[in-house]
């Protein structure tokens, strides 16, 4: 008797079933599972693909980028070109474009190696994960048919790869292109380098001839103005106190030292003064008396003065206050 309202249980094939209800559950468990790993495994490949498409884009923003630099360097060969008349500030300035343009190489070959390393370990995660999908296929028959899908995703992926490789050898191709041009930059700096050297070389010549022109424009110079001097001399009247206003210096030597006596006009009494005194008074008398000064100098006879002493002594009076010295300078050296 079942334990049921106290009756006797009397239906057939009981306990087929209780064991056909016990059969589903484990079933649904194990159904559960499979489409757990499933999911896992396309979040997965989702994942991946997403990584794939941005590495895609960084490669093409590379590309881009080595496009655009090579665009440069076109622009700084026209600017060369355009340059030429300017030779040694074009010499700096290639340089300084060269050093530039061997950074940005520098970077971009960097930027590549990055890159290789980059795709070298997607292709091992990609490795990796064949090997995982291959286990699982084999693991589970029931996901045949959905391993096969994954499998041509996996080989769309694998097509992607190999176009970012070939995106790769372009870029490499774009460097060698751009390592020609700097090349023919370098040819075009030693064609420069070569001009500037013939044109400092003919400039060093015009200079040579200029200051032998300059020389000789300055002989003619000093020709013509010796020539004038004398013409003044000889068409000038004659030195004379008319007009002016006359000093005397009378300029001695004796045990004591030397001894100048001075008075103004032709009379009246000297009066006895230094060099120094002397110089400031006429400097004052020459400023008192626009029309000029006629500055006699006596060196009398048994003076004890040397011709050299008198001489100096009377040629700088004359020069610096007598009123026909300083127009003599007007048109050149005084006369002596």
């Amino acid at each position: 008797m079942s334990a049921d309202d106290g009756f006797i249980e009397l239906r057939l094939n009981r306990q087929d079933e209780l064991a056909g209800e016990n059969f589903w559950p484990s079933f649904t468990d194990i159904m559960t599972v499979v489409v757990m790993i499933f999911l896992m495994v396309m979040v997965v490949l989702v994942l991946y693909n997403q990584e794939l498409v941005r590495d895609l884009q960084a490669s093409i923003e590379k590309e881009r980028i080595a496009r655009e630099t090579a665009r440069v360097t076109g622009e700084e060969k026209e600017s060369i070109a355009v340059r030429l008349h300017a030779a040694e500030s074009e010499v700096a300035e290639l340089l300084a474009r060269l050093r530039r343009s061997e950074e940005v190489r520098n970077q971009q070959v960097t930027a590549l190696d990055r890159q290789s390393k980059t795709l070298e370990q997607q292709s091992k995660q990609l490795d990796e994960q064949a090997g995982r999908l291959s286990a699982l296929a084999t693991e589970r028959d029931d996901l045949r048919r959905r391993s096969d899908r994954l499998a041509t995703e996996m080989q769309t992926a694998t097509t992607q790869l190999g176009a970012s490789r070939q995106e790769a050898t372009q870029l490499a191709q774009s460097l060698a292109t751009a390592q020609a041009r700097q090349q023919t930059l370098d040819a075009e700096l030693a064609a420069l380098r070569t001009t500037a050297t013939d044109q400092r070389r003919e400039l060093d010549q015009s200079r040579e001839q200029l200051r032998q022109s300059a020389a000789t424009l300055t002989s003619v110079q000093n020709d013509y103005g010796e020539l004038r001097i004398k013409y003044d001399k000889l068409v000038r009247p004659a030195r004379s106190p008319s007009g002016r206003y006359a000093v005397e210096v009378r300029y001695t030597k004796a045990a004591g030292g030397y001894q100048i006596r001075f008075r103004e006009g032709d009379a009246g009494d000297y009066s006895e003064v230094t060099r120094e005194k002397l110089d400031q008074r006429l400097a004052k008398l020459k400023v008192d008396h626009p029309e000029g000064l006629y500055v006699r100098v006596v060196i009398p006879d048994g003076s004890g003065l040397s011709f050299s002493e008198a001489w100096d002594f009377t040629n700088h009076l004359h020069r610096n206050y007598d009123y026909y010295f300083q127009e003599s300078a007007v048109g050149g050296e005084p006369p002596r």
